[in-house]
């Protein structure tokens, strides 16, 4: 490979691949440009965004790609604007202007280049200027309803009690394939015509591709869904042809605005998840496949997550920012206050945030259902917690998790000082981490039992071994016990904690293959019965290594638990970090215990003198790190 560019061949093109078209090159060339560009169709409709285009509108390229190029540029007045884009097609070289964006409140210097198949428009941000003194109202140039902007400066003109209305136009995309933009944006116009006409004096606005948003006065939301229910159906409302059999044209959700003091966001986020609920109950949740990509992909972030606590912290931090929520959070069942596990992360208000009560009644509630929960306007339930609304709780969104057949706590997903629509997306991937959750507890359970099984058998291995050999009765256990604390000060895993456990039960299992003779002889051993005493080290491995399931770093313990740091212990001679650590580790506990004990042969040492020969054989016969960290774990 070169340096150069880390290809190899290092010299001109890889054999058999093209280079990359001069197309190709300008649109990665546009791709990685630090100011906004676009490319639009000779209808003005995106055929491209760059990257930081897409980051300045927050989306994803196939969320923009065939929308008008008017839902992503400054507001125009529409006869403005497209005499500026017409004027760009039609001439010969680059054309410029200035305008003005209310939304971000800055001037922008748009150039357009026209081409054979549209124009590629760059905008970038002027240097600061005035607002200008005034500004028509901008209506959106297909449909002749107000663009966004001009809708949030115009609430004012409705009275207050007012009901929201907020809808979106079923299968825009299955009428695009079938009949073209063409198609599509007649069914836009006639759906802004119908509005128009059933509520004369509302304020209509065009929301985004496929939605638009109603604003009248009213002083109750059922009159109004009542009217919108009529609208929808096919025989009020011209219906394509292509659109399938009992498909209403479009679905909604509304929402009153009782007082002048109640927030827009407020009502439009209880609107919007009436929508999505209602979208749900005819199957026509339109997820797309960016959604799609999204549970897949989140899926399978799961599968990467093992125990409990990395199911609740990795799931809840990742949904955090798949799904703009504030707090995340679990909670264990039965728990007292402040028990579940909560995940924090940066608010609205720019800190940490922390919610001192979470939402009990809307989790027992979801704990009486056994299902999902979501309040979209918590703070209007009549089982609100005070400390919660208190705390800026929004909205939220529950998931019971239930692990072997029981129900043992609630994941949860809120925001704080801001309303968000809890949508069916959002109930569908908290409820996949809830699954995840319950299998990671139940598989802990099983774990625990298989383990305690296991240590079962194997201290009664270890216990019936002290008998034979005369030990101290609890030698064993004893030994185990200190073995851990060692290994706490010495910061191992808990599957290392676990490895060492089961060398100590079994660390004299060779003494079984010794005969009694030897093993049991009251007196010192000749040169002869030392030697066979010393197999016991590897034959207590080969032995140990008929057992199911036991790590070789087990049975590195039972074979080397007699050498030495200085090299001079048996049966391999090995010396200093040769030795693995769990064996040196052991080593020193397994002296420790010999020394204090009553044997038949020497009377107990004191603690103080045992812990003094334990520090003298520092870098002789013990690892100096371990002997630190044992007496660390004895001090």
């Amino acid at each position: 490979m070169t340096e150069a560019d880390g290809r190899p061949g290092g010299h001109g093109a890889e054999p058999g691949r093209a280079k990359p078209s001069r197309e190709a090159a300008l649109s990665a060339l546009l791709e990685h440009l630090p100011e906004a560009v676009y490319g639009v169709d000779l209808n003005f409709r995106i055929t491209f965004m760059n990257r930081f285009a897409r980051q300045v509108w927050r989306g994803e390229a196939h969320d923009f790609i065939g929308q008008p190029v008017q839902r992503v540029l400054p507001n125009l007045t529409p006869e403005g604007f497209l005499a500026f884009l017409n004027g760009a097609l039609a001439a010969s070289d680059r054309v410029e202007t200035k305008v003005f964006s209310e939304t971000a409140q800055a001037w922008f210097h748009v150039m357009a280049f026209p081409h054979a198949e549209g124009l590629l428009l760059h905008a970038r941000q002027s240097a600061a200027l005035e607002p200008p003194e005034s500004n028509h109202p901008r209506y959106d140039a297909l449909t002749g309803c107000l663009m966004r902007a001009a809708f949030l400066d115009s609430l004012g003109r409705i009275p207050r009690p007012a009901v929201l209305a907020v809808l979106d136009l079923n299968h825009l995309k299955t009428l695009n394939e079938a009949h073209g933009h063409m198609g599509g944006d007649a069914h836009i116009r006639a759906a802004a015509d119908t509005l128009r006409e059933a509520f004369p004096d509302a304020l209509i606005a065009r929301w985004g591709g496929d939605e638009f948003v109603l604003l009248t006065a009213g002083e109750r939301a059922e009159p109004v869904a009542a009217h919108l229910e009529q609208l929808r159906w096919p025989t009020a409302t011209p219906r394509p042809t292509s659109l399938p059999a009992g498909t209403p044209v479009f679905e909604f959700g509304v929402a009153l605005l009782p007082t002048p003091a109640t927030p827009f966001e407020q009502a439009f986020a209880v609107a919007d998840d009436a929508l999505h609920q209602a979208k749900q109950a005819q199957r026509h949740l339109a997820a797309g496949d960016q959604d799609s990509f999204a549970v897949g992909a989140f899926s399978r972030y799961l599968e990467t997550l093992e125990t409990p606590e990395e199911v609740v912290q990795g799931s809840l931090a990742r949904l955090l920012d798949l799904l703009d929520f504030d707090l995340g959070f679990f909670e264990v069942v039965g728990a007292a206050a402040g028990a579940g596990h909560v995940v924090v992360r940066e608010g609205t208000g720019g800190g940490p945030v922390q919610t001192p009560e979470l939402p009990v009644g809307l989790t027992r509630r979801a704990l009486q259902l056994q299902q999902s929960v979501s309040a979209t306007d918590y703070p209007a339930r009549p089982d609100a917690e005070p400390g919660a609304v208190a705390a800026g709780v929004k909205s939220v969104g529950l998931t019971p998790v239930r692990a072997d057949g029981h129900t043992v706590g609630v994941l949860g997903l809120a925001t704080l000082h801001r309303w968000r629509t809890v949508t069916p997306q959002v109930r569908q991937l908290l409820e996949l981490a809830g699954l995840r959750l319950g299998h990671a507890l139940h598989l802990r359970r099983v774990v625990a039992e298989v383990r305690a099984n296991l240590e079962a058998g194997l201290l009664g291995l270890g216990v019936a071994l002290e008998a034979r050999d005369l030990e101290t009765h609890g030698h064993t256990q004893r030994v185990a016990l200190l073995a851990l604390k060692v290994g706490r000060a010495l910061r191992l895993s808990e599957t290392e904690l676990d490895w060492l456990r089961d060398g100590a039960y079994l660390h004299d299992i060779g003494k079984l293959l010794i005969p009694d003779a030897v093993l049991l002889k009251p007196g010192r051993l000749t040169p002869e019965e030392w030697q066979t005493m010393q197999t016991h080290a590897t034959r207590g491995r080969e032995l140990a290594s008929r057992i199911p399931a036991l790590s070789p770093q087990v049975l590195d313990i039972v074979a080397y638990h007699h050498e030495r740091w200085d090299g001079a212990g048996y049966p391999a001679g090995l010396s200093g970090e040769e030795i693995p650590l769990l064996a040196r580790v052991f080593a020193v506990c397994d002296v420790y215990d010999a020394l204090v004990s009553e044997r038949p042969y020497k009377r107990p040492w004191s603690e103080a003198d045992a812990l003094a020969e334990i520090e003298r054989q520092a870098g002789k016969q013990f690892c100096p790190a371990v002997v630190a960290g044992f007496l660390e774990a004895v001090s």
